[in-house]
């Protein structure tokens, strides 16, 4: 439809992986040389939209401990607060994408009468299970946990509110505030936010007021979303109210059009907000063959995965267009490196979209043995000898 004018458009895509498949095949289609249209994330798009630097996690983390420290002036130590402080910055991830009030959400319930008044614009039975929940909480409870929650709890939107305003002060952001911020931005524009916003204090929030002016794009077309975070619908709504985006959804799947099937519900919510400009082409059905091999450790079956690559390469070079076409995927990140070392070497094109442990690395466990090493150092008359395993290893 755009031919050599595309590269006026962005396409934004779930994950970083369909962009690179998606500039690959419309490599394939173009019939002379064009210039690139943007290809982007839905992260990717926030962040262009709001002029704040993602913050590293590890600073978060810091930040998040100190914070924790001061308001509660509890004593715990760094590694005791990691693993909780994780949780606590992917909770206010969570509550910043689905732009819930923080203040209302982290309301200890005290008087069980004031939850019909406090939460009415919930449904009875959303209301039966607060109060559910927060009868188990009386006061004259002397649990020794439960007295730690209600302690930790009445923190928590404190220490919500002193993170952003902290993050906000040095430009800086976590995801969710970054999608928040863009929202709230929008809103304030169209004159919709009425006492709403949970964050007054963060004036640091106008200067990416005419941030949506600057994305010089004619349309931005949303390709494969699926589960859409409320931040995420109402960026796609103003975009579409402001005749600036078009939508393709992924719904080709019988099974997904099953009424019995819960995921139809996200699917008839997308295709009724946000319907195509274009009608693409029907899919042909996919002929699909399985051949199920039971192998009973996860070493063996990494270590088979050699002879059914073999087989599928007829033992020849695989070329760039079948390494495209060929996924392994893994029940276990741990199988990686078995897995790696599994790959016939006539297949040279790998790429690999895994997370992967850092414990368990090489790296990881060089840096046990000089540990041990170091650990296990005898001097005598300034002779320094090391223990021969330690030194083999």
């Amino acid at each position: 439809q755009y031919g050599a004018e595309i590269h006026r458009l962005a396409f934004i895509f779930p994950n970083r992986r369909s962009g690179i498949f998606f500039r690959k095949y419309l490599s394939e289609v173009a019939t002379k040389p064009v210039f690139s249209p943007s290809i982007l994330t839905i992260n990717d798009l926030f962040y262009r939209l709001n002029p704040k630097q993602q913050a590293d996690r590890i600073k978060l983390l810091f930040m998040l401990y100190d914070i924790y420290i001061r308001q509660s002036g509890s004593d715990e130590t760094f590694d005791d607060f990691v693993y909780w402080g994780e949780m606590l910055l992917n909770d206010f991830d969570d509550i910043d994408k689905y732009l819930v009030d923080a203040k209302q959400l982290f309301t200890n319930v005290k008087d069980l009468n004031n939850i019909d008044k406090e939460f009415s614009f919930l449904k009875p039975a959303q209301i039966q299970a607060i109060r559910s929940f927060w009868s188990s909480f009386q006061p004259e409870s002397n649990d020794s946990n439960k007295q730690f929650f209600l302690r930790v709890w009445e923190l928590l939107y404190p220490i919500y509110k002193e993170l952003r305003q902290t993050l906000a002060l040095e430009g800086l952001a976590y995801e969710g505030m970054i999608y928040r911020e863009v929202i709230e931005n929008i809103k304030k524009r169209n004159g919709e936010i009425h006492g709403q916003n949970p964050e007054k204090n963060d004036r640091q929030n106008n200067s990416s007021e005419d941030t949506l002016n600057k994305l010089h794009f004619d349309k931005i077309i949303f390709v494969g979303l699926n589960a859409l975070t409320k931040a995420e619908r109402e960026l796609l709504k103003y975009l579409k109210q402001q005749g600036l985006a078009d939508f393709y959804w992924d719904y080709a799947s019988g099974k997904l059009k099953d009424g019995d099937n819960r995921a139809s519900f996200f699917m008839e919510e997308n295709t009724g907000m946000f319907p195509s400009e274009y009608t693409l082409p029907g899919e042909k059905p996919v002929q699909t063959h399985f051949e199920i091999i039971g192998i009973p450790s996860r070493i063996g079956q990494a270590k088979q995965l050699y002879t059914v690559l073999n087989e599928l390469s007829g033992n020849k070079i695989m070329s760039a267009e079948e390494a495209l076409q060929t996924a392994i995927v893994l029940p276990d990140e741990q199988l990686l490196i078995p897995v790696l070392n599994s790959i016939p070497e006539n297949i040279s094109r790998i790429n690999v979209t895994l997370g992967y442990s850092l414990s368990g690395t090489p790296v990881a466990s060089l840096m046990d043995y000089l540990q041990s090493l170091q650990k296990n150092i005898r001097k005598t008359n300034d002779d320094i000898r090391f223990y021969h395993r330690d030194v083999i290893a």
